[in-house]
């Protein structure tokens, strides 16, 4: 069982000016050129005349659930040796909510434009680029695989910032990041003796152990130093490990069944 490290096509996004921001898609949703993403608001007296009428949040049978299987597969794969999941999974609870509010706030938004108009401190931002939404950021995002040491894979040292908030923004801070391409990688952190069993080889099988999902995909093997590494290159279900940087690959060596 090794580590591997995902790397993909990803972009963070800066917003052009300060003030308050809401969002109007949900994580890991797709989203065409020129389709609204978020808007700022520089007084929030927009946001004000959009959640007087609000009133409290009302999850559907569909949030819940979804908050439900979230806090069940925590609580599966919870370990004390990993505490900062516990502050992931508050993020992620967030997140759901933050989304329900916002889809209600895009509503109220479609009557004012269409009845007294938006006031100009008021502005919808759209992408500039189609691809696939997500609002996290880990430092990870220019990485290269020559980039990669060994000491990438300390997943104790490893942090993320969540970047959806209804807090204000300064000018050019983060606000949401974009995958644009299906195509992504694994980098496994291979020891000396696992790297010349596979060195020959031009594709490999493996099972992903947070699902056991079995892969069959090109791999190219290379060292760097005193590290050795493969770089299985996959695309297909990247969306869904969208949420993670870490995963964890069991490699078949000398395995029997039956």
């Amino acid at each position: 069982i090794v580590t591997g490290i995902i790397l993909r096509e990803e972009e963070v996004v800066y917003t052009p000016r300060a003030g308050y921001l809401n969002y109007y898609l949900s994580d890991s949703e797709r989203v065409a050129k020129n389709h609204a993403v978020y808007s700022i608001d520089e007084s929030r007296d927009t946001y004000d005349i959009l959640t007087a009428d609000a009133g409290s949040v009302t999850l559907t049978d569909s949030d819940i659930s979804s908050i439900q299987d979230m806090i069940f597969s925590f609580r599966e794969d919870f370990s004390s040796l990993d505490y900062s999941a516990v502050y992931e999974i508050k993020d992620d609870i967030m997140i759901q909510i933050q989304e329900r509010l916002d889809l209600n706030l895009l509503e109220n938004l479609t009557v004012l434009s269409d009845t007294a108009g938006l006031p100009s401190s008021f502005e919808v931002i759209t992408s500039e680029q189609s691809g696939i939404v997500t609002y996290y950021m880990d430092g990870y995002e220019e990485m290269t695989r020559d980039d990669i040491t060994g000491a990438s894979f300390d997943t104790e040292s490893y942090s993320r910032t969540s970047l959806r908030g209804s807090e204000i923004k300064e000018s050019g801070s983060p606000v949401y990041k974009l995958v644009t391409s299906e195509n992504w990688q694994i980098i496994m952190n291979l020891t000396e003796e696992q790297y010349l069993y596979f060195l020959d080889r031009s594709s490999i099988t493996f099972t992903i152990l947070d699902d056991e999902r079995e892969v069959t995909c090109d791999v190219e093997l290379y060292q760097q130093g005193t590290d050795y590494f493969a770089c299985a290159s996959l695309d297909r279900y990247m969306i869904q490990y969208l949420d993670r940087r870490f995963l964890k690959i069991e490699l078949a060596i000398n395995a029997e069944e039956g």
